[in-house]
């Protein structure tokens, strides 16, 4: 029998905002989680979450985010998705697991999220030259996909080689003090174009926590209405490119082009990193769920 269960990482002092993330994932969710606390114990009385400590001597920024890497690593699941604080699951947590096990169990990498922006492109990201520099001096390749956010679902079979290369690339920039751009995500990023990674999950199911009030007051309807708001979240590049296009069948296509090229399922909403408001929109979420059918709420 397969087990699955979530993998995550916190300090002391983000303990306020993990618990509303755990509490998200206890509420919306049947598989347990393994929560990795760093340089201090925490005892959460539940069946469902299990608390490991890891000791780090010097537990600096990049240290920290090494540290997510090292749980996953150490991950005693046989398929797990990487979880972090700032995140609020949905109903739709489950299936990003069990539609995508199959895929997963024959894929020899991890199967990473998809990213609404691309930093390797000049027309998407005019900025990111940092990052296509960075990614240059690392290899000589050039990206077989789009950008990928640092999360992904992986299992004991393709994840132990992987995550062993990033935390050691890591290692190496901290110790020379070279910049990383996008941090722990710029690096992994740059493995990928070096083994020519050509694919990804499929979608994006991190959108912005924001998105919980426009989900609800679209009744999480999957249609283009709900998309365009996803885009001017999270993509505001194609946001504004979609609003420069005044022609109604050209838009309609183009929403359709969107659509097709980064599907978005809200099965983790992230960004939020203040505990208040986290609470406040888990909350109306719950409320949301106790009063409504909710009959799925992926864009396709």
């Amino acid at each position: 029998m397969t087990t699955f269960g979530y993998t995550t990482f916190c300090t002391a002092d983000w303990t306020p905002l993990t618990e509303i993330m755990l509490n998200s994932f206890l509420e919306n969710s049947k598989y347990d989680i393994t929560v990795n606390c760093i340089n201090f114990e925490w005892k959460i009385n539940h069946p469902r979450i299990k608390c490991k400590t890891l000791f780090v001597e010097k537990l600096d920024r990049m240290n920290l985010f090494k540290q997510k890497w090292v749980s996953a690593l150490n991950c005693e699941y046989d398929v797990s998705l990487l979880i972090e604080s700032d995140m609020i699951a949905s109903k739709d947590v489950d299936a990003i697991y069990e539609k995508n096990i199959n895929r997963l169990l024959g894929s020899k990498f991890p199967l990473f999220c998809k990213h609404p922006n691309n930093p390797f492109s000049p027309i998407t990201s005019p900025g990111g030259w940092d990052l296509r520099n960075f990614v240059s001096g690392f290899c000589e390749e050039k990206p077989n996909m789009n950008y990928v956010y640092a999360n992904c679902l992986f299992h004991r079979d393709n994840n132990r080689w992987l995550f062993e290369e990033l935390i050691y690339w890591l290692n190496y920039y901290l110790s020379k003090n070279i910049h990383i751009p996008c941090e722990d995500e710029g690096v992994l990023n740059a493995l990928l174009v070096k083994y020519q990674l050509d694919y990804d999950i499929g979608f994006d199911y991190l959108p912005n926590t924001m998105l919980i009030d426009d989900c609800i007051q679209n009744d999480f309807k999957p249609d283009s209405q709900l998309y365009e708001i996803f885009l001017k979240r999270d993509s505001v590049i194609n946001f504004e490119i979609l609003q420069n296009c005044k022609d109604a069948d050209s838009k309609r296509e183009m929403i359709q082009k969107l659509q097709s090229d980064l599907p978005v399922q809200f099965g983790i909403f992230h960004g939020c990193k203040d505990p208040i408001e986290a609470h406040r929109m888990l909350g109306k979420l719950m409320t949301y769920y106790d009063t409504h059918q909710v009959v799925g709420s992926t864009i396709v």
